[in-house]
């Protein structure tokens, strides 16, 4: 498959919306972030709703990462022209934009309905307090904040061309990075020189690895 990395801008904030939603549907944390019924339950919604009410958390979490601060990467299925993966990088230097250009990244969704704002508050208060924790006042240093590649296109290395991608960015910056990752993707950022730290339960049940990597010494001229 031909597939290319570029810079995402809001126009493409459904597109990668609707990729997120594949790695998400269903996923414990975003089923509480949004106060749905669990499936096992006597409360039931249609497929439609519940693809909906998830599709619309994502609107509103990509909305809030499409800021001049932020550099978010879109791969591009060359065949199709369709989106099929994205990564999200936060602190990224030299991805700032001027005033002009940054007009483009002022797209707003708001919070669905439904969102359990106690809940989401809460979840954010214990990953703030964890990366402070663990970088103890470093300021230059970029992290993840998501990242997915539709079921359909994965295991062909677009996950690991997106991270590498933003790596290289942060490299020539003299950038550490920082992630938090579930179990399935710690082997990934393991062969791109991230190292974990630490684990942390994030909500009852949801366990995340955080994992650092330094930025490469530069070689004298």
């Amino acid at each position: 498959m031909s597939m290319s990395i570029q810079t995402a801008t809001a126009a493409d904030l459904r597109s990668i919306a609707t990729v997120a939603l594949g790695t998400y549907l269903d996923n414990e944390m975003h089923r509480r972030c949004l106060a749905l019924p669990p499936p096992s339950t006597d409360v039931k919604l249609s497929e439609w709703e519940r693809y909906e009410e998830h599709l619309a958390y994502q609107e509103y979490n990509m909305s809030r990462w499409f800021k001049p601060c932020a550099l978010v990467l879109k791969a591009i299925d060359e065949a199709t022209g369709g989106v099929v993966g994205y990564c999200v990088w936060s602190g990224m230097l030299g991805c700032y934009k001027s005033p002009g250009d940054g007009e483009a990244f002022r797209h707003e969704v708001p919070l669905p309905e439904r969102a359990d704002t106690e809940f989401i508050a809460s979840y954010n208060e214990k990953v703030t307090a964890v990366y402070r924790e663990v970088l103890r006042g470093r300021r230059n240093v970029a992290f993840i904040l998501a990242i997915g590649v539709l079921a359909s296109h994965r295991r062909q290395g677009i996950a690991r061309k997106l991270v590498r991608a933003g790596l290289e960015k942060g490299d020539a910056a003299g950038q550490a990075a920082y992630v938090e990752s579930t179990d399935l993707a710690v082997g990934l950022y393991e062969q791109l020189g991230f190292v974990a730290v630490t684990e942390v339960e994030s909500t009852e049940g949801y366990k995340q690895t955080i994992l650092l990597r330094e930025a490469p010494l530069k070689q004298d001229d």
